[in-house]
């Protein structure tokens, strides 16, 4: 790290190098029991390992020689079920064992080496079904996870000594539906749209009880209608609706506004393989907040963590593929 002096590198301040490793090895059996149901069983073996170095700069105060590492070893199992029908339609099921370590973010290294931060685990149920039917494409899945030693991050508030930003939480839960749907409205004219609902809350926490967490709008919808003129030609509204405010913080006694941002795509293909396009967001200059971090309690700490959503912009450019 380097001092900064009017945009110019001045003045070294900190040195440390960081090396990150990781490894997942997968693999996934199918057994049909009958024709048309199969039983399907996996699991991943992964490993992950962080290494830290850090150097005294002369002159700098603050600066260490310090050299920390640790490694982490899981396995996470997997089972389901999937039914196909003669048409390639698909209902699945599966619960899977889920694993995720701490980065070197959430690690922090210190004097006294890593925070003490353990592998995030949950354990998913899920059950869905995906396929096309003549002019309609779609995948919805319901799920529900259960975690252990969620890794939360919030603004720390320095005035309690709290000395880093990332913690694992006790219990928690991830639930909610996930679902796609692709509509060939006429030769010309198609329909893509998202829908996510999100339903995220701790589970019996000390201090939180069953609160929701924040910062993951509980409804997320996207759509884009695009019409492809036979001159080649193409035009297509589009739109982002967060339909419902989310929480700020843990304590849920603040929320961020919901918002509709409606964009526009259009483009003109030259000739097979070579495309021009305009891409404009934000088409009418809506103002909204279009991502904020999480806090403990907006009573108490500082709410300064909203961050405004980019006004109306344009974008030109050139597709070539071949």
């Amino acid at each position: 790290q380097w001092g900064n002096l009017a945009g110019q590198q001045n003045g070294l301040r900190a040195r440390s190098f960081q090396n990150g490793k990781g490894l997942d090895v997968f693999g996934e059996g199918r057994l049909f029991v009958t024709d048309r149901l199969a039983l399907v069983a996996g699991g991943t073996w992964g490993r992950a390992e962080r290494d830290y170095q850090s150097y005294v700069v002369p002159g700098v105060s603050g600066t260490i020689d310090l050299a920390v590492d640790k490694s982490f070893d899981w396995f996470a199992p997997r089972a389901g079920l999937l039914w196909e029908s003669e048409q390639g339609d698909q209902v699945f099921a599966n619960v899977t064992r889920s694993v995720e370590p701490p980065n070197f973010s959430a690690l922090s290294p210190t004097a006294a080496g890593y925070l003490p931060l353990v592998p995030q685990e949950a354990v998913t149920w899920e059950i869905g079904t995906r396929g096309r039917r003549g002019p309609v494409t779609w995948d919805v899945t319901v799920y529900r996870a259960d975690l252990n030693h969620e890794l939360l991050n919030f603004v720390v508030n320095a005035s309690l000594g709290i000395p880093a930003s990332t913690f694992n939480a006790g219990p928690t839960v991830h639930q909610g539906i996930e679902a796609g749907l692709d509509w060939r409205i006429a030769p010309q004219w198609r329909l893509r749209q998202t829908y996510a609902f999100s339903d995220f809350f701790f589970d019996g926490d000390k201090v939180y009880g069953d609160a929701h967490l924040p910062v993951v709008p509980p409804h997320l919808y996207r759509a884009e209608l695009r019409y492809d003129h036979p001159a080649g030609w193409f035009l297509a509204p589009g739109v982002e609706w967060s339909m419902a405010d989310a929480w700020v913080d843990y304590a849920n006694t603040l929320k961020s506004p919901a918002y509709t941002v409606a964009n526009l795509n259009m483009g003109w293909t030259v000739r097979d393989g070579l495309t021009v396009f305009a891409d404009v967001r934000n088409l009418f200059d809506e103002a909204y907040v279009s991502n904020f971090s999480a806090v403990t309690d907006a009573r108490t700490a500082s709410t300064a963590v909203f961050f405004p959503g980019e006004g109306r912009s344009a974008y030109v450019g050139v597709r070539m593929s071949y």
